[in-house]
């Protein structure tokens, strides 16, 4: 998406977990960053680090949650967004009655 020129939240998605290489990540993003696993979902294993201090616990606590919760512990990183605004959309099939549903919300 980023090649399309739709604007993303600075992060780092590579490969390497090391915890040195994730921290420098971290302080090139600039805190705070929110720290996620790549696998699962519904904030699972998630944690928003406001400084470089806490980077350390909260990425081994992040990875130890990710492993024990779906079986992987590979870690993302994301600026995180204290003041967020988005607008969501939603398309919604319903196959067993063939309805279509296009829901809109906006947070603001």
């Amino acid at each position: 998406m980023g090649a399309a020129g739709v604007p993303l939240v600075p992060g780092y998605h590579g490969h390497e977990q090391d915890i040195n290489i994730m921290k420098s990540e971290a302080d090139k993003i600039g805190y705070p960053i929110l720290i996620k696993p790549t696998h699962g979902g519904g904030g699972k294993g998630m944690r928003i680090v406001q400084s470089p201090q806490e980077f350390g616990d909260s990425f081994l606590g992040a990875q130890r949650e990710a492993a024990a919760s779906f079986g992987v512990n590979t870690i993302l990183l994301e600026k995180y967004i204290t003041r967020p605004r988005h607008i969501e959309v939603q398309v919604i099939f319903w196959l067993q009655y063939f309805q279509q549903y296009l829901h809109f919300s906006t947070i603001l």
